[in-house]
């Protein structure tokens, strides 16, 4: 999680949550729960909440929120994908579903929506995504801006930002090639990814400001040979 207290993981199918301040294991689905497929998605920045995805007997992947040691699962619905939290714990970040199900966005069928953790109310925000998972998105410290990636791992991808408030969307990073992931966005302003245009895969970081790149996208590591890397909530990389 963003706060780092709590850690979900996958043990023989059931979903596992681990209060990491108490060690306390808490099981929130699986089992003798009728799903399939659980997807752990994240803890919530303020420690309350965990969501995860899973898909169900008819082939939805349905998102569901669950306060670990407290209320039942809750269903928010179908989606493509859970993304991210915002940085205030108040709404999750969601590509919506391809396919038959997929709902009209403004720029074609895959598009990102915030849903609302209280009301479970949706808001499409826009986006150019070729994919509805495999993809990758954060927010900026102050919750304005979302950038994510625009394809799946392993495909060509570019790194586009967009407004929260107004849904305006501007390509950031182009011609990332393949193997593109976003790591975080650091609260002094800092944006880190990956990519590899010339052929290995390298971190960069941009500083930011607002929605603008306020220099060049620098490397500070070459040839970084992992799949997974996360940004820590004290703004280090570990992978």
């Amino acid at each position: 999680t963003l706060g780092g207290r709590l850690r979900g993981c996958l043990i023989e199918g059931s979903l596992i949550v681990v209060d990491t301040t108490t060690g306390k294991e808490y099981q929130v689905a699986g089992g003798s729960h009728p799903l399939a497929r659980l997807t752990p998605g994240g803890g919530s920045p303020d420690g309350v909440h965990f969501a995860y995805a899973s898909y169900n007997q008819q082939g939805k992947n349905e998102l569901y929120l669950v306060r670990p040691g407290g209320d039942a699962s809750r269903n928010l619905g179908e989606v493509g994908a859970f993304l991210n939290w915002s940085p205030d714990s108040r709404s999750i970040l969601a590509t919506t579903p391809a396919g038959p199900s997929a709902e009209p966005g403004p720029k074609g069928q895959i598009h990102l929506v915030l849903i609302r953790v209280d009301t479970g109310t949706r808001r499409p925000l826009g986006g150019a995504l070729k994919n509805s998972a495999g993809v990758n998105a954060v927010f900026s410290p102050d919750g304005a801006y979302v950038v994510y990636e625009t394809a799946e791992w392993g495909t060509a991808s570019d790194l586009r930002i967009l407004s929260v408030a107004t849904g305006e969307d501007a390509p950031l990073v182009t011609k990332v090639s393949d193997n593109a992931r976003i790591v975080g966005w650091r609260k002094d302003g800092w944006l880190l990814y990956t990519g590899n245009p010339t052929g290995r895969r390298d971190l960069y970081r941009v500083k930011m400001r607002g929605a603008a790149m306020a220099g060049a996208p620098e490397p500070i590591y070459r040839d970084l040979d992992v799949r997974f890397i996360k940004l820590t909530p004290d703004g280090n990389v570990h992978y």
